[in-house]
This record gives structure tokens, C-alpha cells and sequence, in this order.
């Protein structure tokens, strides 16, 4: 009983054990937010880097395989499969309209299935977003409805003007000048003058086609050095550059089936879009083709073949009637709900096994083909930040335990203070065990307040992070997380009730060791000793 009054007494009456308390709480507070912080960008990356690649994913060489269509017929007749869809993968030069050449990704897909695997649209950059999206953007986004062409530039407005009369988004009326009044007149009814550009873009990459049905080409936002990245998941354009009007030149290497260089085939394709995924290795280096054109590029569409013996007067060989098929180097699939990426993945595997066996010679064998979920495809890159934030998380919990430390010298300091007291104690009957657990319920009790006054503290901060990094950085430029630098718009958070409640029971725990040592010498403190202390 007394072990209760003694230290309710301590706690209120002294100041000293509430800086134990309060060092307890700030060391709770920091590991809660900078484990929140990690564990968001965490979540964060992994969302990130599943986009564009399905739960399953079938590569094949870089020369193809062929009988991909059966294969994707086959994959869809299974009850696991939601959507599949092939892909062509291949490296080229794009050289861009202000005479850079950028080494890419060109990725040839067809657009409506690889949507269905993959949610492609919904990475467009230039589409109409939900209010949600909109609330994160900057006014000066040409997104948003209240959006205005900026004073004393007319190039934005030559822009939008020539949007609806360009030879790539061809005009919806009139292309004379009563053409242009008309569009300007129905523009002044709208609140954004971009939006029936944002719309045509829109269209335009679903498809990877202009209005008019040529092949169109979507890179990542962050191919063109044009576009500059701010913050609110904004970027700003470079008016004399904007992509959209423009034009590139594509250029490939077919190879041979025996992986010999063939000549480079060229293209222009005007850009219909922008995507974006918020990862720069994608973001700074894929472009989106149709899937068709790419074939074709590459030499890898379906070729009749000829007969080495018969041959025309002339002396040429002559067509046989069979075709080569056509090649691809990957199938994405997308599982059913409630079906697991590795369910797919053996459903996938056996699929190909058969397929394979209708075409033995023809397919490369499945020994060499990579049958991968989501998470293998992504492994090296998800796993970097894993051991950032196991680094991070382990450097952070070392400096939290200067908290045991404090309150090891704190409660030394008391039972140095208080020997007389415990000497009575010792001398009217306590037990060494209750002054023992005397200490370790003052330990306790400060790490169960100091956990919940860190909590406290932690919580709001990870709420409020992100307006809390804006105010800094409007007040005072303090800018910490400069979109500029880092993968996300925001700074990342995401609390997992489940680590703060072991966050703060490590807390509690570490209190009470801090008060063990102490709590034992107390103890072991000779009662006729402790009488005589001064």
C-alpha cells in the first residue's frame, strides 16, 4: 500500500522524474513519426511500382515469342484471370523537338486491354481529375477549372487556339477565322479555356491515336526536360515546348531471331499525352505505342512464308500460304478478386506448359521463360527501401535508448535523494522486494504517461504533416520535402495503429529498465547505514 502513496507523492511533489517522463515522451513521439513517415513512403513506393504491371507477368526474350494470342485466349478461359494483355518491350532513341535525343523505353501495348490489366487511363497526365485530385493542385495548374492563361504571355492562348485546329487534333467546326471566333466565343463560356484540350488529349491516349486514327505516341511526364515538377503533383510547361503539340522521331533496332542487328527503323509520331506514375525510372524513360506499329518497327508482326523449292518464272520463291505468327516479349495478367498473385502465377505457368506443347520448336521451352507476380518484378526496387527503412528505423530505436538512459540517472539521482527515507522504510519492516517494485511502479508509471504524451504529440504531427511542411515553406522557406528531388508530391505518412501501440509499450518498457538498477540498489541499501546518510 504504501509502495502507491510513496510514489504518487514523487511524482506530483518533484520535478525532476517529469523530465524522465518528458524524455520518455519525446523519444515515443519520434520514433512514432519517423516510423509513419518510412512505413508511408513505403506503401507509397510499393503502389507506385505496381502500377503498369499487372499482378503476373510473362516475359520471353528480347526477340519474342510467338503464339501470344493463343496464349492470351487460353489465359482468359481461366476462372483466376480478369484481363490479359501482350506487350512489346524494347529500347530506342527519341529525339525530341528541341534536338535532344533521349535514350527510352518504348513499350508498344494495345491500349483497351492493357487498360483492363493495368488501369493505364488512369495515369494520363492530361485528363479531367475528381475533386480530390483537384484540392491537391496549385492555381496555377492548367487543370483546374478556375485555371487562367498568365498575364502577358500569348502563347498559351495560341496553344489552346491551335488545339482544336491542328492538323493532329483536327477542329470540331470551322477552321477559317469565323472557325476561330466561334471556338473563341464558346471558350469564354467555359470556366477553364484548356478543358476541351484536356479532353481531346484524354481521348487521344486511351487510345494512342490522334482523331483522326494516325498512331500516337504517350511518354512519361518526365521525358521532356520541359516540364518542370512543383509541388501538389504539378508540373509547370515550358509553353514554346508543350508536348502535345508536338512531334517526335522514334527510332528502334529490329533484331534477327538469332539477335543480330537489322537496319533502325524511324518514325515520327505526334504526342497525344502524358502519363505519369510517380516513379522517375518510368516516368523519365517510357514511352506508350500502340502495340501494332511496334510489331512492325521491330519485324516482329505475323510474315507469310515463302518456299525455298518452288519458285515463279522468274525465278522468285513463291508463297507457301502459311504464316509466321507474330511475336511478343510479354503477357500481363490481371487475377480475379479474391484470387492470389501466386495462384496466378502457377495457373500462368501451366497455361504456357500447355501451349508450349502445341508448338514445341516453335516457343521458346518454359525453362527460359520468367513467370513473375508483382512483387518479384518489383523486388530489387521495393526491397532498396525495405533496407532504408529497417536502417532508419534501427539508427532511430539505438538513439531512443538514451530515454533509458536519462531515466537510469534520473531515479539514481532520487534513491541517492531519498536514502533516509528508505533507510526508515527498511527500518519499520519493508521488504527489499517493496522497495523494489517501489521504483519499478514510478518506472510505470512515468513510461505509460510519457508513451501517451508522445503519442499525443506524434499523432497530430503525422496528420498535419504535409500542411505543416506547406506553412514552414511559405513562412519561413523551410523546404524539407522538395518535390523536385523526391519521387512523391508529399511528404508520405501512413500510421499503423498496430507499431505505434509496440512503439509505445517499447516506451513503457523502457522506464522501467531505466528503474531497475536503481530500484535494486535501493533495495540492497542498509537500513542502519541509510539512517546515518546526510
Amino acid at each position: 500500500m504504501y509502495q502507491a502513496s510513496l510514489t504518487s507523492r514523487y511524482l506530483v511533489r518533484k520535478i525532476i522524474p517529469l523530465l524522465a517522463m518528458l524524455s520518455v515522451a519525446l523519444c515515443t513521439a519520434m520514433v512514432i513519426i519517423v516510423f509513419s513517415v518510412m512505413n508511408g513512403f513505403l506503401d507509397m513506393v510499393t503502389q507506385a511500382g505496381r502500377k503498369l504491371i499487372g499482378d503476373v507477368a510473362i516475359d520471353g526474350p528480347v526477340t519474342g515469342f510467338p503464339w501470344y494470342e493463343e496464349l492470351v485466349t487460353e489465359l482468359k478461359r481461366l476462372p483466376s484471370v480478369q484481363a490479359a494483355s501482350p506487350m512489346i518491350q524494347s529500347y530506342g532513341l527519341l529525339k525530341m523537338p528541341y534536338n535532344q535525343i533521349s535514350q527510352v523505353q518504348v513499350v508498344g501495348v494495345d491500349p483497351t486491354s492493357y487498360d483492363a490489366v493495368t488501369g493505364y487511363a488512369s495515369t494520363l497526365y492530361w485528363r479531367p481529375l475528381s475533386e480530390p485530385e483537384l484540392a491537391k493542385l496549385p492555381t496555377t495548374d492548367i487543370r483546374r477549372p478556375d485555371w487562367e492563361s498568365p498575364e502577358g504571355t500569348m502563347e498559351w492562348k495560341r496553344i489552346l487556339h491551335m488545339s482544336l485546329l491542328d492538323a493532329h487534333f483536327e477542329s470540331l467546326g470551322p477552321v477559317g477565322p469565323i472557325g476561330i471566333l466561334n471556338h473563341t466565343a464558346d471558350w469564354q463560356n467555359k470556366q477553364n479555356p484548356a478543358e476541351p484540350l484536356i479532353r481531346r488529349l484524354q481521348d487521344a491516349g486511351k487510345v494512342l491515336q490522334t482523331p483522326g486514327g494516325s498512331p500516337g505516341l504517350v511518354p512519361g511526364i518526365r521525358v521532356s526536360i520541359a516540364n518542370e515538377r512543383v509541388a501538389g503533383r504539378s508540373y509547370e510547361f515550358a509553353q514554346t515546348w508543350f508536348m502535345p503539340t508536338r512531334e517526335v522521331t522514334l527510332t528502334v533496332l529490329p533484331l534477327t531471331d538469332e539477335g543480330g542487328v537489322r537496319d533502325p527503323e524511324s518514325r515520327i509520331f505526334p504526342i497525344v499525352n502524358e502519363f505519369g506514375v510517380e516513379r522517375y525510372d518510368v516516368d523519365s524513360s517510357y514511352v506508350f505505342v500502340p502495340f501494332d506499329v511496334l510489331q512492325k518497327m521491330l519485324k516482329m508482326q505475323p510474315v507469310q512464308e515463302v518456299s525455298e523449292t518452288e519458285t515463279d518464272e522468274f525465278g522468285d520463291p513463291l508463297p507457301t500460304g502459311r504464316m509466321t505468327p507474330g511475336r511478343a516479349t510479354r503477357i500481363v495478367i490481371k487475377a480475379k478478386p479474391g484470387v492470389s498473385p501466386l495462384q496466378l502465377q502457377a495457373d500462368a505457368q501451366r497455361v504456357y506448359e500447355q501451349v508450349y506443347d502445341r508448338h514445341i520448336g516453335e516457343m521458346p521451352p518454359p525453362s527460359i521463360i520468367d513467370i513473375k507476380t508483382w512483387e518479384e518484378q518489383i523486388a530489387l526496387y521495393i526491397g532498396a527501401v525495405k533496407n532504408e527503412t529497417a536502417l532508419v528505423m534501427t539508427l532511430f530505436s539505438i538513439i531512443s535508448l538514451v530515454a533509458v538512459i536519462l531515466v537510469l540517472s534520473i531515479f539514481w539521482t532520487v534513491v541517492q535523494q531519498k536514502t533516509r527515507d528508505i533507510g526508515i522504510l527498511r527500518a519499520v519492516g519493508a521488504s527489499r522486494f517493496g522497495i523494489t517494485w517501489l521504483f519499478l511502479l514510478y518506472g510505470l508509471i512515468l513510461g505509460i504517461l510519457g508513451s501517451l504524451l508522445g503519442a499525443m504529440l506524434a499523432f497530430p504531427i503525422v496528420w498535419y504533416i504535409n500542411p505543416i511542411h506547406r506553412f514552414l515553406g511559405e513562412e519561413f522557406g523551410i523546404v524539407i520535402w522538395d518535390p523536385k528531388v523526391y519521387i512523391f508530391d508529399e511528404v508520405p505518412h501512413h500510421v499503423n495503429p498496430l507499431f505505434a501501440m509496440i512503439i509505445m509499450s517499447a516506451g513503457v518498457l523502457f522506464a522501467v529498465l531505466g528503474a531497475l538498477i536503481p530500484a535494486i540498489r535501493a533495495a540492497f541499501i542498509d537500513p542502519v547505514t541509510a539512517l546515518r546518510y546526510e
